[in-house]
């Protein structure tokens, strides 16, 4: 190779090596975000964020009450053979969050099984969910993987709780799965609650809600801002924030319910096919 095709190659793997923009999903990056409320007359505030995600046909729950939240989706699998499943959830920081199945012997067919969320402080979240086959529990032998990604969306105050502010007015986070745009994901896929058909996308934005409830009266107030990948800092003054009206309780599930696993009759013979379908609905809540 001459001098010219050597310095080409010198270019080549320099624009390679800085190529990409974003950041991946599993590789971590600076981050942090600090809100000062002011003038809101009290300090006992509690703080929610969630994204205003966005939906291929509309803009999904800007500025509205979505009620009834069960934070609740089914996620339905296929195996072929006799197998010993395993269904796990990570997080966007490659950490497991979710162990759904522990390699529980399962006989060929169609399941379905109901994903849940058991903790508050989550307003957007979306979970890698990882379904493994193996042959026997002793060589651990992997014979199918597949994968999904789903999203986890309530916007809803009391739900969506991160913390309180502090006696100087604050509230600090570092958590980046609270925040699914400052990863690098594609658009995911959207389903209505019948099937795992999917039906659109979905994308998610910089903006977010933060909303800040007065604990004493009750009383909510919305702020729209753009976080991105870095330090954020807001200082909110109360009476500039929008008015949320809370009117009903949302259903929440409680700690202890039990996740059942359900298969699925088929009354016809057809060769069955390994697979991980999408969960329904999705984005959930």
């Amino acid at each position: 190779m001459g001098k010219r095709g050597i310095i080409l190659l010198m270019v080549l793997l320099f624009l390679v090596s800085c190529g990409g923009g974003g950041t991946d999903p599993f590789v971590d990056s600076p981050f942090s975000l600090e809100i000062t409320v002011l003038g809101s007359g009290s300090s006992d505030i509690a703080v929610a964020i969630w994204n205003d995600i966005e939906l291929n046909y509309e803009r999904a729950f800007k500025h509205g009450k979505n009620e009834r939240i069960n934070a609740v989706s089914t996620l339905p699998f296929t195996i072929s053979e006799q197998y010993h499943v395993n269904v796990i959830a990570y997080n966007m920081n490659g950490e497991i969050s979710e162990r759904l199945i522990e390699f529980q012997p399962l006989m060929p067919g169609k399941y379905q099984v109901s994903i849940r969320n058991w903790q508050s402080g989550l307003g957007t979240v979306v979970r890698k969910w990882v379904i493994k086959a193996y042959s026997d529990t002793t060589t651990k032998e992997i014979v199918f993987r597949d994968s999904i990604y789903s999203v986890l969306h309530q916007p809803d105050p009391d739900i969506a709780c991160i913390g309180n502010i502090d006696k100087n007015g604050r509230l600090t986070t570092t958590n980046k799965n609270l925040f699914p745009s400052l990863f690098n994901i594609p658009a995911l896929n959207l389903t209505d609650a019948s099937s795992s058909d999917v039906v659109g996308l979905i994308n998610f934005s910089d903006t977010y809600y933060i909303a800040l409830k007065n604990l004493e009266t009750g009383e909510c107030r919305i702020f729209e801002k753009q976080i991105r990948v870095g330090e954020n800092s807001f200082n909110l003054i109360w009476n500039e924030g929008s008015k949320f009206n809370i009117t009903s309780s949302p259903i929440k599930r409680q700690i202890g319910e039990t996740d059942i696993i359900t298969k699925i009759d088929t009354s016809v013979a057809i060769p069955l096919v390994n697979k991980l379908e999408q969960n329904f609905p999705n984005p959930y809540n």
